[in-house]
């Protein structure tokens, strides 16, 4: 499959390939923040009779990734932080300069 690749190709296609895997999971993250900010919106004036807006965006995000919910929840929590606190580790994210790893450590570290 990359037999006609030198050396160098086959490293800067792993360089490639983790910086899109890197900008993909911001993508998702990014989707999911925007989903559960306007899920808070609608939901708000709701809130006493429907479901929680997390638990709604958590069963959307537990579907659509086909994931479990305890995950989905995760997932939120993470979108949460990088839209609300952490816009600029967002930005550096979505441009695959950082790996999911190096996120969820700084978002761990700085909660």
């Amino acid at each position: 499959m990359f037999d006609a690749l030198a050396d160098a190709d086959l490293i800067d296609g792993l360089s490639d390939a983790g910086r899109a895997e890197a900008a993909a999971i911001a993508r998702r993250l990014a989707l999911i923040g925007e989903l559960d900010a306007r899920r808070e919106r609608d939901l708000a004036e709701t809130i006493f009779w429907r479901t929680d807006p997390f638990e709604e965006v958590a069963a959307e995000v537990s579907a659509a990734l086909a994931i479990s919910r305890a995950r989905a929840g995760g997932q939120i929590q993470y979108a949460r932080a990088l839209r609300d606190k952490l816009p600029l580790v967002a930005a550096v994210f979505a441009a695959g300069a950082i790996d999911y790893r190096v996120v969820r450590t700084i978002i761990t570290r700085t909660a």
